[in-house]
């Protein structure tokens, strides 16, 4: 084995595999929005029905995961990501070529399955695995990539949708998916052990860096229902993100600004990550959920201010898009932090689960407020007044175990 955990090009090597996968499962994801107009119009059906089939998709994934996690025990991990990634292709391509809609929300069943195989949260426990020093900062750089590739792969598809139709660029984003996941799939080690390394950071000497305390998974302790609520109030403030256009134009804006303010958020999605990765790896997990979540209420003040300087209505934009780190970078350290091995999984699968059907519920709520009131104001102090529970928690809990040493 490399002795005393330092960093090698197989360390490197599953970074640079993870981002793909992160690049393939998420990245790709946040493009999807671009397909909702032209798919209204090829099956001649209402918006709400159109976009079902991702509801289907997202709901699918949500009671997979906890089920894939227990699968996971009894078969290898690496025939999981294969066969999820394989599953994906063909679900997308039958979505894609559909002639009605209920064919595709039939495949998407089958898509989410596949897609929840190689999600995140199975990444999260590889870079668990491999690393123990650094790991904040190197699960921001590697969730940096989507956010980064969306920026990209939007225009793209855009451009593919306007002169070929949303039928070739969804098989274009399905075909992407495949080739960026398949070489995590089929090539990155689960364990360092697997190929003859030791995790970076675990030292010879006895193991320096931070670890897990390794608590017992308790389903209706205060430590998990206190980890569920502080997930649960990222998705809320997260759930926000896509109403800032609309809410732009609705405060007598034009579109244009309430794009400027979503590339705003974009780039401080990016920023975010690595910031609050490198502030977990200086202090602790609960310091970078905390700046997460203040940075997002103050971004989420300044929208509700409506101010007309440019200044302001792009600064508000960056500090909100500190609230992907605290979904994508704190929560899985958050758990990581408590509880390791299959308790993590197990933790971790079920609280997205949760998050998934939470989140579903506040973007139906924030689209009633808006039916009722015509204005989003309602739904971003909401938002707020979340941020501030979440901080609450986050406060209690890290008091509570701070006697406990990883």
């Amino acid at each position: 084995m490399n002795g005393n955990g330092k960093f090698t090009l197989k360390h490197l090597a599953v970074i640079l595999l993870c981002s793909l996968s992160i690049i393939g499962s998420v990245g790709v994801a946040n493009a999807y929005a671009l397909f909702y107009a032209p798919m209204t119009e090829v099956w001649n059906v209402s918006r709400t029905a159109a976009t079902f089939h991702v509801t289907v998709s997202s709901v699918v994934s949500g009671f997979a995961t906890p089920a894939l996690s227990k699968l996971s025990r009894k078969i290898k991990l690496r025939y999981m990501f294969v066969a999820g990634t394989i599953l994906y292709l063909i679900a997308g391509l039958v979505i894609a070529n559909a002639k009605n809609i209920t064919v595709g929300n039939v495949a998407s069943v089958f898509k989410g399955i596949g897609g929840s195989c190689i999600s995140f949260i199975f990444v999260t426990a590889i870079i668990n695995n491999w690393f123990i020093k650094s790991r904040g900062l190197i699960l921001g750089i590697i969730l940096s990539s989507s956010g980064l590739s969306t920026s990209i792969m939007s225009p793209v598809l855009q451009g593919v949708i306007d002169n070929q139709g949303f039928r070739a660029a969804y098989i274009l984003t399905v075909m992407i998916t495949v080739c960026m996941c398949a070489p995590f799939a089929l090539l990155c080690p689960i364990k360092p052990e697997d190929v003859g390394a030791q995790a970076y950071g675990l030292q010879a000497e006895g193991g320096k860096g931070r670890k897990s305390l390794g608590l017992e998974l308790r389903y209706f302790s205060v430590l998990f229902i206190s980890l569920i609520t502080m997930a649960a109030v990222g998705q809320v403030l997260l759930n926000m993100v896509s109403h800032i256009p609309s809410y732009a134009i609705t405060k007598g804006f034009g579109s244009q600004a309430g794009a400027w303010r979503l590339s705003a958020v974009m780039i401080g999605n990016v920023a975010f990550k690595l910031i609050v990765g490198v502030i977990i790896d200086r202090f602790n997990v609960h310091i970078g959920y905390t700046t997460a979540v203040i940075c997002g209420i103050a971004g989420a003040r300044m929208i509700l201010l409506n101010g007309s300087s440019a200044i302001l209505f792009v600064l508000a934009g960056l500090l909100y898009g500190a609230v992907y780190s605290s979904v994508m970078v704190c929560v899985p350290n958050l758990y990581g932090q408590y509880y390791s091995g299959a308790s993590y999984m197990d933790a971790y699968s079920l609280s997205n689960l949760f998050c998934s059907l939470f989140s579903s519920a506040v973007f139906t709520v924030v689209n009633y407020l808006y039916d009722v009131t015509g204005s989003y104001d309602l739904s971003f102090a909401g938002a707020i007044a979340a941020g501030v529970i979440g901080l609450a928690v986050g406060v209690f809990l890290s008091r509570k175990y701070s006697g406990k040493s990883a």
